[in-house]
């Protein structure tokens, strides 16, 4: 076999198992710390309790703004 033959085909496998130890260390992280845990999930808590105006218009906790429906408490 060409020796370069033989180094691209190293570097082929060692790309894959780093891209592979990679994958399995971000999933086993994902379970072990939970859902809730991860960083996306970290943002502003959210407020589920929500407020009316005089008319009838609820008001986001998330923004404040008040509309006919609250997507930060669905």
């Amino acid at each position: 076999m060409n020796r370069t033959l033989k180094n691209v085909i190293a570097v082929l496998l060692v790309t894959l198992f780093t891209a592979f130890a990679i994958f399995v260390t971000v999933q086993l992280t994902g379970r072990i710390l939970g859902p809730t845990a991860t960083a996306a999930a970290q943002s502003a808590p959210a407020q589920t309790s929500q407020s009316t105006t005089s008319g009838g218009q609820l008001v986001c906790p998330a923004t404040g703004c008040a509309a006919d429906s609250c997507h930060a408490t669905q």
